[in-house]
């Protein structure tokens, strides 16, 4: 009965605050589940309305419940129910989005998704914008790293009405290597040479778009060495983000985009973690 009537009169509050519902309900604190979902649906409805959150200080609001709060908050982040926008605000082809017009989508995740589009005030040059709720710290992470084999960043913007945040990157290309083993291993057997395997992916892009000349690097090596070449490279790339502090924490074959000359580049440190604020945050792909 006091959950049930706890949950009712949360229910017709506007603003939610679990630390004014504990006080007129002393009682609800045996009843853990609870607190912990009315905790997470206050923690969505500040970070919606656009106030920055910690997770460990905003656990540790809650003594009793920090440690699974936390952990709880850092689940559902992870299985993507943090910071996700309504359907209809997200930006469609032929929009006019923070000055870039979106010709299409590149791909999406639980968190963000990714649009070709061309930038309208710089000669109407083709870019990857990527769109997430608030997503300006993987922005401020990026820009700490300056390697090439780490996609760059060109700017980033924020829709004050949305919330959504525009990071705006070089259009290098919309192959990774997910599409290198979906399309060199289709045989079932492992590929013959690099051709196979990294050029009929290269061959499927857009040729006609700027970038390096490639010619030579199709035609040349095994697939074995194609694979340790580009070990080295991203192991280069990591390497340069440890030693400014800074983990990605998933690396996967859809993470590492095969760019039109055939490099690969680290992409995506939506789950990064830096270590000048080391904030607590789960990584990785289920």
């Amino acid at each position: 009965p006091v959950a049930e009537k706890a949950r009712t009169e949360w229910r017709k509050r506007e603003f939610k605050d679990v630390t004014a519902i504990l006080q007129a309900y002393p009682e609800l604190r045996k009843h853990r589940t609870v607190v912990i979902e009315m905790a997470h649906e206050e923690y969505l409805e500040r970070r919606r309305s656009g106030e920055t959150l910690d997770m460990r200080e905003f656990a540790n609001r809650f003594p009793g419940f920090e440690t699974s709060l936390f952990l709880f908050l850092n689940v559902q982040s992870l299985l993507g129910d943090v910071d996700i926008p309504d359907e209809d605000l997200w930006p469609e082809p032929d929009d006019v989005f923070l000055g870039f017009t979106i010709l299409g989508e590149l791909g999406r995740g639980a968190f963000a998704r990714v649009f070709l589009a061309s930038e309208d005030a710089l000669g109407d040059r083709s870019v990857a914008v990527k769109v997430a709720q608030h997503g300006n710290m993987e922005a401020t992470i990026l820009g700490r790293l300056n390697h090439p084999n780490i996609v760059p960043v060109h700017s980033v913007q924020q829709e004050p009405d949305s919330g959504l945040t525009a990071v705006c990157m070089p259009y290098l290309g919309r192959a990774t290597l997910m599409d290198v083993l979906d399309k060199g291993f289709s045989g079932g057997r492992i590929p013959r040479n690099a051709e196979v395997a990294f050029g009929t992916v290269l061959a499927s892009e857009d040729e006609s778009r700027e970038g390096p000349n490639r010619k030579g690097w199709r035609a040349k090596g095994s697939y074995e060495d194609r694979v340790v070449h580009l070990g080295i490279q991203l192991a280069d790339a990591l390497a340069h983000s440890h030693n400014r502090g800074i983990c990605h924490r998933d690396i996967k074959p859809s993470n590492v985009l095969l760019a039109f000359d055939g490099r690969p580049l680290l992409l995506d440190f939506n789950l990064s973690v830096d270590q000048r604020s080391w904030l607590d945050r789960v990584g990785g792909t289920l």
